[in-house]
């Protein structure tokens, strides 16, 4: 198991440090002025079409090679690992640590994980909890806990 963790690990640094490339890139300024504006962007001859389509390409081979790393660590998939709350999960773990960062979900992701692992030990209604945990990020720090350092830095 300990070479896995060395080889994910690697994977994991490798897939940061080109995405942290790519948020700098010409390709990166242009998604995120598509997120502020994107009539903008096409009014400035940006084609949002592709962008947004090679975004999602992406965000889908990383999520593709995400989910080969656990069908190889568990040894099967399961219906189980598809089923709402880990897409809920999922949604929380990036909402709470911010959109639009990259530290961000990783963040989100420790936090929830930490709530799940601790809180369910006490009481076997831990979804209400991160279900309040969900509603308090959103009403209280919509941008996530990370969301809002990037832009006071510019």
């Amino acid at each position: 198991a300990l070479p896995f963790f060395y080889f994910a690990l690697a994977a994991a640094i490798v897939a940061w440090v080109l995405l942290e490339l790519l948020v700098h890139s010409p390709f990166g300024l242009g998604l995120e002025g598509i997120r502020e504006s994107e009539s903008r962007m096409r009014a400035l001859g940006y084609n949002v079409w592709l962008h947004k389509y090679l975004a999602f390409v992406l965000s889908g081979t990383l999520a593709g090679f995400a989910g080969v790393f656990w069908a190889y660590y568990n040894g099967f998939v399961s219906p189980v690992d598809v089923q709402l709350v880990t897409s809920v999960e999922t949604l929380l773990m990036v909402a709470l640590g911010g959109p639009g960062t990259l530290l961000g979900p990783a963040a989100g992701a420790a936090i929830i994980v930490f709530l799940k692992n601790f809180v369910s030990v006490y009481t076997k209604r831990w979804l209400l909890i991160l279900g309040a945990v969900y509603i308090g990020a959103i009403l209280f720090a919509p941008r996530g806990f990370l969301g809002g350092l990037g832009r006071e830095r510019r």
